[in-house]
């Protein structure tokens, strides 16, 4: 039976009213389910049906799924996000703070012979001509007048790093060796401080030094734990007794530190300066008395691996090397660290200044690490890299110890590599590494060094 959509709305009354009366006064009858179908309205000779207003339990437990799921992702992006939010506040601040000792460095006219401790002045004649050599160095207050070089064993303080020129990677620094002639004569930075500071005792010195490396942006601060009162600067006193008050000079927390390594070029007067910013360093070192037990026990602030299998470095895209070192020595190394590449180009030189003279040290941000280092017994003779690690029954002072070896990628300047073996310092064009510790940005520039030796 076809209806038309009015009747049907009017039976629909109807049956919504069932006692309502009809034209002849006489209650009407209430239309069953059967009468209310059978006048639904039709579509093509189909019955139309009415859309559900609920939602099924399925549907329930579909959409707390979807939301748990959410929910730990982003649970777990939180830390990550959080780690790249510090890591690029902290290159921020470091980036401003290399610029402002650049332009701090340049006003004082610091880099030059007068204005630093130590002797930078290796110029010499050869032929009757003059060659003026300047003695690359480092330029480090917070250590170089913190005490006198300490030295131990393979320990030196006086250089960056902090080793002797003839100390074998391979073998733990705090031990007692036969020194290999093959590693003689090698690259170091002369660790200096300024003349301002040498009238004065050596904790005079330090906390003049460090007051002067630091970071005074960085201030302390106080925070209640209950966040409804602000935080409060903290200072030094500017007067003292009863009345003392503390509107004094604001205490900067000290996280943020630099160090300059300056590499004079060769064959002109000008020279290659880092300015290297530490986080959170280390104010002083002490090295061990005795030979060490566990790497942790070892200087960790600089150490030093030799380099071998080198890809790439050309065309200014870094590349990736294979660094050795003793298993005495701490093996941490992370993407966004720092280290700093060293090699004498012409060991043959003469006189011995000439050989200082092709020292050649850039700096290089680790980008990859690849996997875990492999560490190597002392069990049978294996060359990693072009690099023996001799076995325990051979005569090497290497047998005493295990060898770590890591390969990473490098970001950084072209390098030349020189896989010639070494027998001596004439001969020693090896590349070696310094991994340091705490650094989160280096900003390299170019000086002229044409007033250094006035």
């Amino acid at each position: 039976m076809n209806i038309t959509m009015n009747s049907f709305l009017k039976i629909s009354r109807s049956a919504l009213v069932p006692q309502a009366l009809n034209s002849a006064g006489s209650v009407g009858r209430m239309l069953s389910a059967a009468d209310v179908s059978d006048c639904a309205p039709r579509l093509g000779g189909r019955r139309m049906v009415s859309p559900r207003t609920g939602i099924t339990l399925i549907e329930v437990t579909f959409a707390i799924g979807v939301i748990l799921i959410g929910m730990v992702g982003l649970t777990a992006i939180l830390p990550l996000a959080g780690h790249r939010a510090q890591d690029a506040l902290d290159f921020d601040t470091a980036a401003a703070m290399s610029d402002g000792v650049l332009k701090e460095v340049v006003a004082r006219n610091l880099i030059r012979d007068a204005a630093l401790t130590g002797v930078q002045n290796l110029s010499y004649s050869s032929g009757g001509k003059e060659f003026t050599v300047i003695q690359p160095f480092c330029l480090d207050p917070l250590l170089a007048d913190n005490t006198a070089p300490a030295v131990y064993e393979k320990y030196d303080m006086s250089w960056f790093p902090f080793y002797s020129t003839d100390h074998d990677p391979l073998v733990d620094p705090s031990s007692t060796y036969t020194i290999s002639p093959g590693f003689a004569g090698q690259p170091r930075l002369q660790r200096v401080g300024l003349n301002a500071f040498s009238s004065y005792t050596f904790p005079q010195r330090f906390e003049i030094a460090r007051t002067w490396v630091e970071s005074p942006n960085d201030l302390s601060e106080l925070r209640p734990k209950d966040r409804t009162i602000p935080a409060v600067l903290t200072g030094l006193k500017a007067t003292t007794g009863a009345n003392s008050i503390i509107d004094g000079k604001r205490i900067p927390t000290g996280a943020y530190s630099w160090m300059i390594t300056v590499d004079p070029d060769e064959q002109s007067r000008y020279g290659s300066m880092a300015v290297v910013i530490y986080q959170s360093r280390e104010r002083t070192t002490d090295f061990p008395s005795a030979p060490v037990e566990t790497a942790n026990q070892n200087a960790a602030a600089e150490r030093i691996a030799l380099v071998g299998d080198a890809i790439g470095f050309a065309g200014g895209a870094g590349g990736s090397v294979q660094l050795l070192s003793s298993g005495a020595t701490l093996s941490q190394l992370t993407s966004g660290n720092w280290l700093m590449l060293s090699r004498t180009t012409r060991p043959a030189a003469t006189p011995p200044a000439a050989r200082v003279a092709s020292q050649v040290f850039r700096w290089y941000r680790v980008v990859g690490v690849d996997g875990e280092p492999t560490v190597y017994t002392p069990t049978n003779d294996t060359t990693v890299g072009g690099i023996s690690v001799p076995a325990s029954h051979s005569s090497n002072p290497r047998s005493n110890t295990t060898v770590w070896s890591l390969k990473v990628m490098l970001d950084g300047p072209d390098w030349d590599f020189s896989t010639a073996p070494s027998t001596d310092a004439t001969t020693n064009s090896l590349t070696y590494a310094t991994l340091v510790e705490d650094v989160v940005a280096v900003n390299e520039k170019t000086i002229l060094l044409a007033d250094f030796l006035k």
